[in-house]
């Protein structure tokens, strides 16, 4: 048994009713920031300070110095490497960008809330793969996906997505940046 003054007549202490005002306030916290959270994506993004709108964060974050020039055959006559902006190291090139599902640069939400921009490549060599691929919470229907960081200094970069014959990294904008 406890030292200390009984409260009520279930024989709470001051240290259980301490507790379990915390818990009652973190549990209104959650449900206040749950209701927020629901109520921002209802109304839009710019009624939660510290969050950019989708349309914001559509909006390129690194500047584009110079695009590859193509012919009309297709070829890619430059091609710009990209670069992790954290070590400088070598991630993949302009000319390894390709489209998926009709766009390359998309704007997605992971389940905690956080809004991501990144643009896709069919290759980047730059990066190592982290954990094992996985279904839940996946953007792009049958794609599994898995973390992709830098080889160099492991920051994490993107993710790397595999349906059954098809694969491509999604890469995070401004964790990048062009040689």
């Amino acid at each position: 048994m406890r030292d200390g003054p009984s409260v009520g007549p279930e024989n709470f202490h001051a240290d259980d009713c301490i507790s379990l005002a915390l818990r009652q306030w973190h549990q209104h916290l959650l449900f206040a920031l749950q209701r927020d959270l629901l109520f921002s994506l209802q109304r839009g993004w710019s009624s939660v300070p510290g969050l950019v709108s989708v349309k914001e964060a559509r909006k390129p974050r690194w500047r584009r110095r110079s695009q590859p020039a193509k012919l009309r055959s297709g070829a890619v006559t430059e091609s710009v490497d990209i670069l992790c902006r954290r070590c400088g190291s070598r991630i993949t090139s302009d000319a390894d960008r390709v489209c998926v599902a009709g766009l390359h640069r998309h704007s997605q939400v992971n389940p905690h809330g956080f809004i991501w921009e990144f643009d896709c490549f069919a290759n980047a060599h730059g990066c190592s793969l982290e954990h094992n691929l996985t279904l839940e919470f996946t953007w792009f229907p049958r794609f599994r996906w898995q973390l992709a960081n830098c080889r160099q200094c492991q920051f994490h970069l993107g993710w790397h997505f595999v349906a059954s014959k098809d694969s491509f990294g999604g890469l995070i904008c401004d964790r990048l940046c062009r040689e």
